[in-house]
């Protein structure tokens, strides 16, 4: 009888275990699936891969191999879970999925047949392979309501040179077409690997009677603002929006530059009506390039190309040693110029010798006039012995004489002297000077002897320091004497200070260190390189900026000299990813690609550390980018 009870009675606990507590079920097998937006892109369109996996992470992210014609960034990760309840004979149950997504974006650069490779991807220790497929890109159908067009005046160039060109929009003036606002219309011109680089700049204002709006445009990632005008195209009428564009040659050659495509959503129908995604191509140019010549070339040529002149000017002609001195230099030049124009004063023997220079360098001025460029710095002459600024020179290669040049500053005289240094046991210890008329007065000891304030005793700091002693406090009448009291004080001038602090704060605030600018967008277009698998690239866009160097010129060792002064640990990694680049395209097979040294988001982890330490660096460092 007691064996039957106590069965029931686990029978019942059992049954409300069932229908209360809900059962969890078992884990799930791990699943790996693909999907792609459309694997029949147009040249400039971008297409999302991603990889799902279900009931489980990836214990490293495989990264997408460069591929010639592609770019390929991974635009990270996303989690969603998801959960389910069955209940089946009075029994619930509760099942959950974890999902993981890894997304890539990939952008054709030019039409053909690709391959995407498969991913292998490490899950709990057991390996998944992704399927390959093909990937079938052509060229942009013709839009009659929408078209771009390039032109430039020159078919011809040198190594180093920036040629200017137009890239026109014309957008058809329909009020049942416009353009969405959902998406920034996206431009993309891009070339061969080492051919080279392309660089948007900012448009000139349009006059007021001419301009019909303006709309924001990305090209190569660069956000632009671009105006309208209204133009007859094709007897037809058009918005016309011309963004000026610049072109650096960086290896000789016929280069076929573009063609530029455009990727953005139309609305056609007003409200409501529907959006359609439009591309659109360019033409495309050829440009000659050739190589600098060796004859000539100066020994500190830095790669500058174009036609510069030259001025200098100094804030003091009369100074003491160790006095600042403000150098002001001016380089004027043909837009488009580069950045960074000023050369290296500790490269000038003079000025190594003669004067001690800020270890900051050249600051760029944060607003140029148009052909010229602005730099200040500090200098110091190092002995009475100087008597001049000397000269400053800038090598460039004349395109138009075909030959080097040097530009230079005229010398400046100046004159310099010696500065005394007056200690307290000079001041205690001379002698009192005669004074005519003076009566006598006993000579008092050294421990009531002290320094007061007077005219004399502060010029004599540097002149005379005898005339420290015995000189007379200044005394001041009754109304001046009742400021010197703390509450008076801070009643009458406490109002203009604190307006002039927060006059200054703000004057601060809006001149930021333009150095620290410019290294936040290197460091966004390294990153962006990065992403694109140009770790090469990316590595020498940012040194760049660090340096003054143009992107052409730097080596492997330059990288690293320059990463190393920063005090960064990656020195050696980075340099290396620029010297195997340079080892793979001096190799004999002219398209080999090296495989990278470093995955894409260990690369930008390391420009990250980079980044940060050139930021301490930078508080008040005025160098820029070429």
């Amino acid at each position: 009888m007691r064996t039957s009870h106590i069965s029931c009675f686990m029978s019942l606990c059992a049954a409300l275990l069932g229908c209360v507590l809900p059962q969890i079920a078992n884990a799930q097998d791990v699943d790996v699936a693909v999907r792609i937006t459309t694997q029949e892109p147009v040249v400039g369109q971008s297409i999302t891969l991603s990889v799902e996996v279900k009931n489980g992470t990836a214990d490293t992210v495989p990264m997408l191999p460069e591929i010639d014609g592609l770019i390929t960034q991974y635009n990270g990760e996303s989690t969603s879970r998801m959960s389910s309840v069955q209940i089946i004979n009075g029994k619930r149950q509760q099942t959950e999925t974890t999902s993981t997504r890894y997304s890539y974006q990939i952008t054709p650069l030019k039409p053909g047949e690709y391959q995407i490779p498969s991913l292998a991807f490490i899950v709990a220790g057991e390996k998944h392979d992704t399927p390959s497929f093909p990937l079938q890109v052509s060229m942009p159908q013709a839009d009659p309501d929408y078209q771009l067009v390039l032109e430039t005046d020159t078919t011809s160039a040198i190594v180093g040179q920036r040629v200017p060109m137009t890239l026109t929009w014309y957008v058809v003036l329909d009020r049942n077409k416009q353009i969405s606002s959902n998406r920034t219309p996206a431009f993309v011109m891009m070339g061969p690997d080492g051919d080279y680089t392309t660089a948007a700049l900012t448009p000139k204002p349009l006059p007021q009677n001419r301009g019909a709006g303006t709309i924001q445009v990305l090209f190569n990632g660069e956000r632009i603002t671009l105006e309208a005008e209204q133009v007859i195209h094709d007897n037809r009428a058009f918005f016309a929006l011309r963004m000026p564009i610049v072109v650096l040659a960086e290896s000789a050659g016929t280069h076929t530059i573009g063609p530029v495509t455009a990727s953005l959503i139309v609305n056609e129908g007003g409200f409501f009506g529907n959006d359609r995604f439009v591309t659109i191509a360019s033409n495309s140019l050829a440009l000659n390039v050739r190589d600098l010549p060796d004859e000539g070339k100066p020994a500190n040529y830095a790669g500058l190309v174009g036609r510069y002149t030259m001025e200098a000017e100094i804030d003091q002609i009369s100074v003491h040693v160790g006095d600042p001195i403000a150098l002001t230099l001016r380089v004027r030049g043909d837009e488009p110029m580069p950045r960074r124009i000023a050369p290296a004063l500790e490269l000038n023997t003079r000025f190594a010798q003669d004067f001690k220079l800020s270890p900051e360098g050249w600051e760029e001025a944060y607003e140029n006039p148009t052909g010229v460029r602005i730099y200040t710095t500090t200098i110091r002459a190092a002995n009475a012995d100087v008597s001049e600024v000397p000269s400053i020179e800038l090598p460039y290669f004349d395109i138009d004489s075909g030959q080097y040049r040097v530009a230079r500053t005229q010398p400046i005289p100046i004159t310099v002297e010696e500065s005394a240094i007056v200690t307290l046991d000079d001041a205690v210890r001379h002698q009192p000077v005669p004074v005519e008329n003076a009566p006598a007065k006993p000579a008092p000891s050294v421990e009531k002897q002290e320094l007061t304030s007077s005219r004399v005793a502060l010029g004599a700091n540097v002149y005379d320091e005898r005339a420290l002693l015995h000189t007379t406090p200044a005394v001041l009448p009754f109304a001046w004497s009742s400021f010197a009291k703390p509450t008076v004080a801070m009643v009458v001038a406490g109002p203009p200070v604190l307006s002039a602090c927060a006059v200054a704060t703000v004057v601060l605030l809006r001149r930021r260190n333009p150095h620290r600018v410019l290294l936040h967008k290197a460091h966004a277009k390294a990153a962006s390189l990065a992403r694109s698998g140009k770790h090469a690239d990316a590595v020498r866009s940012y040194v760049s900026c660090m340096t003054g160097i143009p992107t052409h010129s730097l080596t492997a060792g330059d990288c690293f000299a320059a990463i190393q002064s920063e005090q960064c640990d990656h020195a050696e990694t980075l340099s290396s990813i620029v010297a195997d680049d340079e080892s793979a395209r001096s190799s004999d097979a002219g398209d080999h690609k090296s495989k990278p040294a470093v995955a894409s988001n260990q690369l930008r982890t390391m420009l990250d550390d980079l980044h940060a330490n050139a930021l301490k660096h930078a508080t008040t460092r005025t160098g820029v980018a070429a």
